[in-house]
């Protein structure tokens, strides 16, 4: 797995919760990176912040899912995080018969 080494500007933002890292805050790579590719994600200092999606074209170069290094990216994971999802909606929001089941990176998607 590649690993993205980001700056202290987008390590912050990662602190504060942030889910996305701009292309701009990139200082280094490790390994080749093409679309769609899980990349590991680090500080400068070696740091490990998370694990997400990564596109090389894109301004926002990564979409962090998860900062636990031991959660495993798979279908398994994405069920359960749209499950979790659409119960929320239900029960906390009260929608019963049409919404919008998920929200990017509200839900961690």
């Amino acid at each position: 797995m590649a690993k993205v080494y980001i700056d202290a500007q987008a390590y912050r933002a990662i602190e504060k919760g942030a889910m996305i890292i701009f292309k701009k805050g990139i200082v280094r790579t490790e390994g080749e990176i093409k679309p769609g590719d899980v990349v590991e994600v680090y500080s400068r200092g070696g740091k490990f912040l998370g694990k997400g999606f990564a596109n090389p074209n894109s301004n926002i170069m990564i979409r962090l899912l998860t900062k636990d290094k031991d959660t495993k990216i798979n279908k398994e994971l994405f069920k359960e995080r749209i499950r979790k999802a659409n119960e929320y909606r239900k029960k906390i929001l009260g929608y019963k018969t049409a919404y919008r089941m998920v929200y990017g990176e509200a839900d961690y998607l």
